[in-house]
């Protein structure tokens, strides 16, 4: 079976990635992951972004042949949180089911020496500064990285202040600050795992409460094969009245996601756990290596005290100038992390940031998936 080389159009069904479908977790819950060469020696594991799940981002099967070509295999675990769990989920819960994955890998005679790579896509940035932020998952040996990157990195928060400023009236803006009070005053009362009310949709963020989240439930609604056909272009399934079409399976479920009062303010309150990338944190709040701060300087500094403690024990290329962590960012996303965590005068640079030009937030543009692919075999061939 040939191996996918070229991306498809946002337009057409992205082409498969072949591989080996198998469990790395069978309790609590069955989880599994999917990987695309289970006898290559190293691997990079992506973590997805919202309502993602295997597969959803487009330029995956352009990487693959890169990685392949380099002892790289694609794993891509599925996570508790995939589709509709988000909302239910926490960042550490999704660190701690990477971690299980990749002690899994790590079992395997293939790779148990291997490189790896983890890499995330938008809120899945935030679960790869997450993992770590745990000085046990860096250092233990089933579960270290050599390197991370972080594609289209941005803020959760101020894309849910923004939907906050485009709403019609002061009644609305009231009733969202109305549901982010409530959240507060819940885990401050330490119940965050209460599940809030549904008032709105986390996809068309409409703040009626007369919006029914339930998906389809009338089989006789259905009047053809053809109103269940996949639809593959980037429209919703919304008619022009606001009601939801039978062609949409139960996407609804997974695009208005109930929310725990504690998920809901570590996503869209200032300093929640996901709060990691906004462009209003300050300095030291990306910087601090202080004990138990979440910056993106504490992930960075564990990634590479892990990396020093084994350097002279393995092959390759593994130097104190090796780039540890690369953010790729589009072209309207802040940009001021070079300056704070690769300054100029410092001795080595584990860290960059790189704009990708052409590149929106999944990269749905050929040419801008190949330069991305170009970027990550940087970080990949500096490992090995």
């Amino acid at each position: 079976m040939s191996t996918p080389l070229s991306a498809a159009s946002a337009a057409d069904t992205p082409p498969g990635i072949p591989g080996v479908l198998s469990l790395y977790q069978r309790t609590p819950t069955t989880l599994s992951y999917h990987d695309s060469s289970p006898s290559s020696p190293h691997t990079l594991v992506f973590v997805p972004g919202l309502t993602d799940t295997l597969a959803s981002v487009p330029y995956l099967a352009l990487l693959v042949p890169m990685l392949h070509a380099h002892g790289f295999s694609l794993v891509q675990p599925l996570l508790t949180s995939n589709m509709s769990g988000w909302g239910l989920a926490t960042l550490e819960g999704d660190a701690q089911e990477l971690a299980r994955c990749l002690a899994h890998l790590r079992r395997s005679p293939a790779k148990a020496h291997g490189k790896v790579v983890i890499m995330g896509h938008s809120t899945g940035c935030q679960d790869v500064v997450t993992f770590l932020l745990s000085q046990a998952r860096t250092e233990d040996d089933s579960t270290k990285v050599d390197a991370a990157i972080l594609q289209a990195p941005v803020s959760d928060r101020e894309d849910y202040e923004w939907r906050r400023s485009q709403l019609a009236d002061d009644e609305q803006r009231k009733e969202w600050d109305q549901r982010m009070q409530h959240a507060r005053t819940l885990v401050q009362q330490r119940k965050g795992g209460e599940v809030l009310a549904r008032l709105f949709s986390s996809s068309s963020w409409s703040s009626s409460q007369n919006d029914d989240v339930l998906p389809p439930t009338d089989p006789f609604a259905t009047t053809s094969a053809a109103a269940v056909a996949i639809d593959n272009d980037d429209d919703d399934d919304d008619d022009k009245d606001g009601q939801t079409t039978t062609t949409g399976g139960n996407s609804k479920a997974a695009l208005t996601s109930a929310f725990t009062a504690y998920r809901f303010t570590s996503l869209y309150d200032r300093g929640g756990d996901d709060d990691l990338f906004s462009s209003s944190l300050s300095d030291d709040e990306i910087v601090s290596t202080q004990p138990r701060r979440r910056t993106m300087g504490a992930a960075l500094r564990n990634l590479v005290v892990a990396a020093s403690h084994r350097r002279g024990s393995q092959g390759g290329n593994d130097e104190a100038s090796t780039l540890r962590m690369l953010a790729i960012m589009s072209d309207r996303d802040e940009y001021r992390w070079n300056s704070l965590l690769a300054p100029a005068d410092a001795a080595t640079q584990p860290f960059q940031a790189r704009i990708l030009e052409g590149g929106n937030h999944k990269v749905d543009d050929p040419d801008a998936q190949r330069r991305l692919v170009a970027m990550v075999q940087d970080v990949v061939l500096g490992l090995l």
